[in-house]
């Protein structure tokens, strides 16, 4: 398989990424470890900041965020007996929307099953190679395995992103010294 980007992480980031390149008209391979269920389902963050909120709109993926969203003016803290109201709307002319990571990521999977683009989930492994084929010059490469099964995918622009936690594949870890 060949590809112009590989993004392995289906989180926001990855499945944002790969929605933008898409309607920019870029290839791109998206590789996650976890089950969609999984990714889908998982309680995280869930409050939006402005930019956040704009640019999900931008990419066709906001209906269901407008629609469902928490519009939120600013938020009230209270310590010391005392209630401490933020009011974000005077401070910054800006809201808050309040809706769970995990339907952001329910709609960036439904927007990029719907462009027919790879998305391959409960890949076992994946390990990234210099291209020794007929790729030009110094382009990579993407191993990977999903149930004992392997495939190589040959990223011809040299971009392999790394968007998904800090267990990637692409993050490098060391060990504290002693």
């Amino acid at each position: 398989m060949r590809t112009q980007v590989v993004i392995i992480g289906a989180g926001p980031a990855g499945l944002l990424l790969a929605q933008l390149l898409h309607l920019r008209g870029i290839d791109s391979v998206v590789l996650e470890t976890k089950s969609r269920h999984y990714i889908e389902h998982r309680v995280r963050a869930g409050v939006l900041e402005h930019q956040s909120v704009d640019i999900l709109k931008n990419a066709g993926v906001g209906e269901r965020l407008l629609r469902e969203g928490l519009l939120h003016q600013g938020v009230e803290l209270r310590f010391s007996g005392q209630r401490h109201r933020i009011d974000f709307g005077a401070l910054t002319g800006r809201s808050v929307t309040i809706y769970g990571q995990q339907e952001v990521v329910k709609d960036l999977v439904a927007a990029r099953v719907a462009t027919g683009r790879p998305l391959h989930f409960e890949v076992d492994e994946v390990s990234v190679h210099r291209c020794r084929f007929r790729c030009a010059g110094s382009a990579l490469s993407v191993a990977r395995r999903r149930n004992c099964r392997s495939m190589r995918i040959h990223c011809g622009l040299r971009s392999i992103v790394g968007a998904s936690s800090r267990s990637s594949t692409t993050c490098a870890r060391r060990r504290p010294q002693r």
